[in-house]
């Protein structure tokens, strides 16, 4: 067993056996706005791993903020891939099992890039998701883009894989924004 005393106060247990069952941690704005990083840039190690979580971008800046927002007491591991023709990307590892069992609760999975669907997020008195716009702008800081065309207003995309997760956004943003029209 591992004692508390000798390793700290730790949330996440070094083996499975000593406490098997931890509780997925509590949603927070910054959790929201790391869910919707994960949910574009990042993966899910699957259940027989490590409960890993990982986040892969170009953007240095966008990397030390994921550092900064994980809040977690494990040793956060960083990488760096080099790429010839594109450029370096970085990497950060993460293992923390009550954020692995929350965002894998919420519908953030292994291997999600073409079956992704809807997340399950905390959601208000009148049905609207709790600071969805802080998640909206974690997946297009990691998918999205800006196009404009001179004499037209620019354009807000978001790109995905996943038909499912494209139509369940656009239904929530429409819901947050309280208009049904707005997105094409």
């Amino acid at each position: 067993r591992i004692s508390a005393k000798r390793y700290g106060l730790l949330r996440e247990p070094y083996c499975k056996s000593c406490l098997p069952n931890v509780q997925p941690a509590l949603w927070t704005a910054a959790l929201i706005y790391l869910a919707g990083l994960i949910s574009s840039d990042g993966n899910i190690a699957p259940a027989d791993s490590k409960c890993q979580i990982s986040f892969k971008n170009t953007d240095q800046n966008l990397m030390k903020t994921f550092r900064y927002l994980i809040q977690t007491p494990r040793i956060k591991t960083v990488t760096v891939h080099t790429n010839d023709s594109r450029q370096d990307s970085r990497g950060i590892q993460v293992t923390d099992r009550a954020y692995y069992n929350l965002l894998v609760s919420s519908g953030l999975m292994p291997r999600k890039s073409k079956i992704l669907k809807s997340i399950d997020l905390p959601r208000d008195e009148n049905g609207k998701i709790v600071d969805f716009f802080l998640f909206l702008r974690g997946v297009f800081e990691g998918d999205g883009s800006i196009r404009h065309i001179e004499e037209k207003t620019p354009n807000m995309r978001i790109y995905s894989a996943s038909k499912d997760h494209l139509v369940w956004l656009r239904e929530e943003i429409s819901i947050s924004l309280g208009d049904p029209e707005i997105i094409q």
